[in-house]
């Protein structure tokens, strides 16, 4: 088992996760129990469970990017042509510099809000340049 570390800039926003899925009150079982009981009469399993069902699939969404950190509570969408990794600390690849105009930059802001906006994820107090780094252990 070993430890590798990857690290990440880019133009893009912070997502709150909690914002991609919601908590989720199913039945346990088929026979759908009354509600008030803990277990199912007839075949004695839990009878409501919580499950969390995903909102929006942002890794589904071909023009952007998902970074995470080793936090899981964060995680970072860009555009995927204003991304670069440096890959894993064993053997990362160099991506070198990319340089960005003023003008770039808003339109890299321009596209990101349209995407994200309609999903209720737009948020101009996170935008901005990132570098993240993760660990994987």
């Amino acid at each position: 088992m070993g430890v590798d570390f990857y690290s990440y800039s880019f133009i893009g926003q912070k997502i709150d996760k909690h914002k991609l899925s919601q908590t989720v009150e199913k039945p346990g079982c088929s026979h759908n129990p009354p509600k008030g009981v803990n277990f199912c009469p007839q075949c004695g399993k839990q009878a409501r469970i919580t499950e969390e069902e995903e909102i929006v699939d942002l890794e589904s969404i071909k023009e952007l990017s998902v970074c995470y950190t080793t936090d899981s509570e964060e995680m970072f969408v860009a555009l995927r042509d204003h991304y670069t990794s440096s890959g894993s600390s064993r053997g990362g690849k160099d991506t070198g510099f990319v340089f960005l105009s003023d003008d770039a930059v808003k339109a890299a802001k321009k596209q990101l809000k349209a995407i994200l906006e309609p999903h209720g994820l737009w948020d101009e107090k996170h935008f901005g340049l990132w570098a993240v780094q993760y660990c994987s252990y």
